[in-house]
Formats: C-alpha cells, sequence, structure tokens
C-alpha cells in the first residue's frame, strides 16, 4: 500500500483520561471473603456499545462535536511539514484515522502529546483500527507571542484507547 502524504488538510489531539467509575454494592460479606483481595483482571478496552460512531462524513462529525465516540478507520503515519520528507516509519511523528471521507488526526498535531511511538506506527499503519476520545470539528489555532499562527484546521480526536481491529484470516487450504 502506497504511504499517505498530508499536508495541511486537518489534525488530531490525544490525552489520556479514566474511564471507569467503582461500582458499589449492598449487602455483607462474610470474614473470609472479606480477607481475600479481588482478583486481577486483564486490562480491557472500554465498552463501544453505547458510543455513537463518527465520522462517515462532515455533516456526522459537525453533529458530534465535542462528544465522546468510537472511530474506526485506517491508521497512517502523517508526515506533518512544509516540505515532507518521505514517509519513514522508523521515528515517531503523528498519525491520523481515514474513516469514510473525513480524516481524523490523533491529538492536536503541533502538541507534544500527539507524537506517537515508533512501536505504535510500525504495528498499526494501514492498519484498521477502533479509537475511542472526544471528538472535535476544528484543530484550535496554534499560538507564537500570543498571535495565531498558520495551522492546520481540521479534526481531531482526544484519544481515551486505541486499538487495532481484530481481522480474522482465512484458513490456509
Amino acid at each position: 500500500m502506497r504511504p499517505t502524504l498530508l499536508i495541511g488538510l486537518f489534525a488530531v489531539s490525544l490525552s489520556v483520561s479514566p474511564c471507569c467509575g467503582r461500582q458499589s454494592g449492598s449487602g455483607t460479606q462474610g470474614a473470609s471473603e472479606a480477607a481475600e483481595p479481588p482478583p486481577k483482571s486483564q486490562p480491557t478496552a472500554p465498552s463501544t456499545e453505547l458510543l455513537p460512531t463518527c465520522c462517515a462524513d462532515q455533516e456526522e462529525l459537525a453533529s458530534l462535536d465535542g462528544q465522546r465516540v468510537q472511530v474506526r478507520g485506517v491508521y497512517n503515519k502523517v508526515n506533518v511539514s512544509r516540505r515532507p520528507p518521505p514517509l519513514d516509519l522508523t521515528v515517531p511523528g503523528n498519525a491520523s484515522v481515514l474513516t469514510g471521507s473525513v480524516g481524523v488526526m490523533l491529538g492536536v498535531y503541533y502538541e507534544a502529546s500527539a507524537v506517537r511511538t515508533v512501536q505504535e506506527i510500525e504495528q498499526l499503519h494501514d492498519s484498521e483500527v477502533i479509537v475511542i476520545g472526544t471528538i472535535h470539528e476544528r484543530t484550535p489555532a496554534q499560538l507564537h507571542d500570543g498571535m495565531p499562527m498558520q495551522t492546520m484546521i481540521g479534526p481531531y480526536i482526544e484519544v481515551e484507547s486505541l486499538a487495532a481491529v481484530d481481522v480474522p484470516t482465512a484458513p490456509a487450504p
């Protein structure tokens, strides 16, 4: 597959936030139950059952602006530069998820929090992923000495979680 080159079309912001609260129950526990520590569980992705899916088109993006959503699409490393060098998957950088006709940056591209790790880029580039977070229709303007700078203004998502979609492979004949 050809590397994606993106110049000045959109941006995305990432941040991690807690997702789950504690459940409280009623009733009493016996002495033997109270002495045992709770079982350790494997980390799991937050449930996507109740989250709206975004961004098949610009209208859907606009209607979900500022809401917690899930975005399913193809992960791509993005060169954000006036004169981008050839795509290099071995260096950290920005990434986007392409879904329908909308490209969503993972984080505000000019902030350090948006830089994706080499491991993530190598593992997920050109793969289908699900991203959960807060979607924003427009990237905030970058400021220098209080003055707005030229900024990509497209959508971004504040990422809470990012996971590859398990694509079943056909068994060999």
